[in-house]
């Protein structure tokens, strides 16, 4: 069981201190009470071990795209190899992303997937399946190897402070 926090000390502290000011209001000392009492606080404090206690971690970086922060689009991240399934991500908005401890990432491997669509340009057709069905949808600005073909992964740790900044470079005539 993970050590308890300051926040849950707290909390103990103050359920401790109800039951206490109960008890006093109640002018009730027999055996029965205190029993009570006592099954209570245990089943608090083991009920608090399954509280908001969380292994994950924020994640945050930079993204440019030919030199230049991208104005806009988001960023998702996928556990890979045998970890649990996970999946987080965030907006990429001035060049930045954010994805705060809450919505985090537990420590391990991470498929990377970056996406910026062209808002200014008309949209184009793009197939959903083999016989032919699909979308109309804006081009996207960020290069297929860093999303729909993307290899890329990241090592979110335990103990880092898990930035990963992205340089992107689209190719000439692109």
């Amino acid at each position: 069981m993970p050590s308890p926090t300051d926040a849950d000390v707290n909390w103990m502290r103050t359920v401790a201190r109800i039951f206490r000011t109960l008890q006093s209001l109640v002018a009730v000392h027999c055996r029965q009470w205190r029993i009570l009492t006592g099954v209570l606080v245990v089943a608090l404090v083991m009920l608090n071990g399954c509280g908001p206690h969380s292994d994950r971690r924020a994640v945050s970086g930079k993204v440019t795209l030919n030199g230049t922060p991208l104005d806009g689009g988001s960023i998702r991240l996928v556990s890979v190899g045998g970890q649990k399934q996970m999946a987080s991500g965030a907006m990429i908005n001035g060049g930045t992303y954010m994805i705060p401890q809450e919505k985090g990432l537990v420590p391990g491997k991470y498929h990377l997937e970056i996406y910026a669509p062209d808002n200014k340009s008309k949209p184009v057709f793009v197939k959903t399946s083999p016989d032919g069905q699909g979308v109309m949808t804006q081009p996207e600005r960020i290069p297929a190897e860093y999303n729909v073909e993307s290899t890329k992964v990241v090592d979110v740790t335990a103990d880092g402070n898990n930035q990963f900044n992205f340089e992107i470079v689209t190719k000439p005539g692109k």
